[in-house]
């Protein structure tokens, strides 16, 4: 009875360390890098004359990865990047209107290292903050019009990485809109063993017009016109613009979990004798 105790006792915390215990060179995400594309529309800045116009934009990545290894079941690392924008016109003086249209494009470019063949989880999630804001200041009007973002992975078409254009905007009054969109999760659940590169690539287009009154989409980057107010964000900029948050997990394969529970039984069967 006593050696069964023993073996009660011990055969748990065995198995617990089997599960727990790291490997050498486990998986692992690193290498975030992100970039404007060729297709994105310059900076402009115009100051002066009867069309004062302004197009901006830049990318940076916002926070992590840690860089560790992934060893344990149910660990994770990541990170998330941001691009910022702002598109604005503004006719002053006289007849007519102007247009100023911009497109943004950009590239992430990521790696998970896989040396032994962990199974894990890859999640991309996406989103676009900012806001579109018209401005009575004459006697017109404006509009602005916000395409929808194409997602693509190393090349391929994802729709789970898109998200929806939204409705036109047209008014003679003064009127904002608020971009405010969460797009689905994409997710890959893999085993392969060594080391992925990952291309994401995101695009959309965008366009503003001034009859005399001000238009702006602002999605994180400050205005730079002087006489204008629709391209001014009251709130913090870093709280717009798309960002992409991408998550590694190490999910433990069924003969873990099997031994997991196994362990966790025992263990619960040795402090019932023992009470």
């Amino acid at each position: 009875m006593e050696q069964w105790k023993i073996l009660s006792a011990t055969v748990p915390a065995v198995l617990l360390s089997l599960v727990l215990a790291p490997a050498a060179g486990a998986l692992s995400i690193a290498s975030p890098t992100t970039a404007l594309a060729a297709a994105n529309s310059a900076n402009v800045l115009t100051t002066t004359g009867a069309n004062r116009r302004q197009v901006a934009s830049s990318v940076s990545v916002l926070s992590g990865p840690s860089g560790a290894d992934l060893a344990l079941a149910g660990s994770s690392d990541g990170f998330e990047t941001r691009y910022a924008g702002l598109l604005a016109a503004d006719r002053e003086a006289g007849g007519g209107s102007t247009t100023r249209s911009a497109t943004a494009s950009y590239t992430i470019t990521f790696s998970v290292a896989n040396p032994t063949g962990a199974s894990f989880l890859l999640e991309i999630e996406t989103s676009r903050f900012g806001m579109i804001a018209l401005v009575d200041d004459g006697t017109g009007n404006a509009s602005a019009t916000l395409g929808g973002v194409t997602g693509l992975l190393n090349g391929v078409g994802e729709s789970a990485l898109g998200l929806g254009a939204l409705a036109p905007v047209t008014s003679a009054a003064t009127t904002s809109v608020e971009v405010g969109q969460t797009g689905a999760t994409w997710t890959l659940a893999s085993s392969a063993v060594g080391t992925q590169v990952f291309t994401l690539d995101f695009m959309w287009n965008a366009s503003v017009t001034s009859s005399r009154n001000e238009a702006a989409i602002r999605l994180g980057m400050p205005g730079g016109l002087a006489t204008t107010t629709a391209d001014d964000t009251l709130g913090p900029l870093s709280a717009d613009g798309h960002f992409v948050r991408v998550t590694l997990t190490n999910v433990p394969e069924p003969s873990t979990l099997w031994l997991l529970g196994f362990g966790t039984l025992a263990l619960s069967g040795t402090r019932r004798r023992s009470s």
